[in-house]
């Protein structure tokens, strides 16, 4: 049944996580319009594990998506919506842009009701609200009147996302209208309570600036990058002096001050969020002054990470012949290569005349059967799925003198 308790129409731009977003306020009971520029995004939109739990959960107890969901490359469906959601790209793993977020904008403003709240959710570099209200305004529109605007960014993963939308680590409602501000929180709140995803918890939820908004994201995914870069940078120092790292960080995550959140050691972080978003307030903090130390070594610490396994073939005499790198997504259970250190150690190489093969079951499946012919030198592990255990088996049967560099976490240790 539809969501009587908010009744409102919402719509969603963008459909590439914004999928999981448009099916979520479906589920909950809203009556939703998903948009996106591409007719074979609309056609066949992204859809990870957790939207798959969703579906099945709603076709089985609600069957609410199917109804209450439409799809379509037509912006004029938005002219109806009470709350419109921005979720287009802000760019790759190596820069955060705004170029998506003011077409849609621009393209939105033309036909938005009267008093509509557009809720930016896509990462924004920081200072972007201030273009935005802009582009509203050249639209001959008065903003946080005719167009309420309000970004509120969210901490999401690849294969989590319905998850996380429903229930983030925490949520900041930047508008340039504390009462604009406080409406959305209430929208989203009601959402939230509505969702068969709810944890029955809610999530600290702030009203803020649009300014603080932007820097909550972009500063909590960089401290996120600090912590896997202090906690590969610890097993760097593990491995010279004997002391098992899983073990050791494992005791330090329990101090509830630090958490064992993100804090294992693994091979080097990559995707699209952590080095770009890490990268921008890197700029940022360039742009007004001010040293970014902490977080600028983050980011070196990731680099010399990710070709850590060239510098072990190099110090045991592996220069030249086969090589496998088992996992080339950025991380396990996803399909996504998009700034994938697994893919760019694998690439680097091929360049200096290794002959390396890499091989995941998300994203090369078909190749399952032709790794299994080679005669390793060396195996390089980078992130964790279930077959690579018989892989790496049967790789040393072949050669009993194999180099195994494993990343993945111990058995037996959690990998929060």
């Amino acid at each position: 049944m539809v969501n009587e308790s908010a009744g409102a129409k919402v719509g969603v731009i963008g459909l590439g996580v914004g999928y999981a977003l448009a099916c979520c306020l479906a589920e909950a009971g809203y009556e939703t319009v998903g948009i996106d520029i591409d007719p074979e995004v609309v056609a066949n939109p992204r859809i990870d594990p957790s939207v798959e739990r969703l579906r099945k959960y709603d076709s089985k107890h609600r069957n609410n998506i199917d109804r209450l969901l439409q799809l379509s490359t037509d912006y004029v469906k938005l002219s109806n919506c009470d709350y419109v959601t921005v979720c287009v790209s802000t760019g790759d793993e190596r820069e955060l842009v705004l170029g998506h977020v003011e077409g849609a904008i621009d393209r939105y403003c033309g036909l938005a009701k009267e008093g509509a709240t557009m809720i930016v959710y896509s990462t924004l570099p920081f200072g972007s609200s201030k273009r935005i209200k802009q582009i509203i305004e050249d639209k001959g529109l008065t903003c946080d009147e005719d167009v309420r605007y309000v970004y509120m960014p969210l901490m999401i993963a690849q294969g989590t996302t319905a998850d996380d939308f429903v229930n983030p680590p925490f949520v900041a409602f930047g508008s340039y209208s504390s009462v604009n501000a406080q409406d959305a929180l209430s929208f989203y709140k009601d959402f939230v309570v509505s969702s068969s995803l709810w944890k029955k918890e809610l999530p600290p939820m702030f009203v803020t600036t649009p300014e603080t908004a932007e820097l909550a994201k972009l500063t909590a995914n960089a401290f996120l990058s600090a912590k896997m870069s202090f906690a590969n940078m610890t097993d760097m120092l593990c491995k010279k002096v004997g002391v098992d790292s899983a073990k050791l960080l494992s005791i330090v995550g329990s101090d509830w001050r630090i958490g064992s959140k993100m804090l294992k050691p693994g091979f080097a972080w990559g995707g699209n969020c952590f080095p770009r978003d890490t990268q921008s307030l890197v700029d940022t903090y360039s742009e007004y002054g001010v040293d970014s130390g902490i977080l600028s070594s983050a980011l070196e610490l990731n680099e010399t990470r990710s070709l850590e396994p060239y510098s072990i073939l190099l110090s045991s005499n592996i220069r030249d012949g086969p090589v496998l790198v088992l996992g080339l997504a950025y991380k396990s259970g996803v399909h996504i290569t998009s700034g994938s250190k697994s893919l760019q150690l694998l690439r680097h190489l091929q360049a200096r005349g290794y002959d390396a093969t890499g091989y995941d079951p998300n994203v090369n499946p078909d190749q399952s059967h032709g790794i299994s012919k080679k005669d390793y030198r060396a195996v390089i592990v980078t992130t964790d799925e279930p077959c690579f255990d018989q892989i790496i088996s049967e790789a040393k049967r072949r050669n009993p003198e194999l180099l195994i560099l494993d990343y993945r976490m111990p058995k037996g240790f959690s990998a929060k």
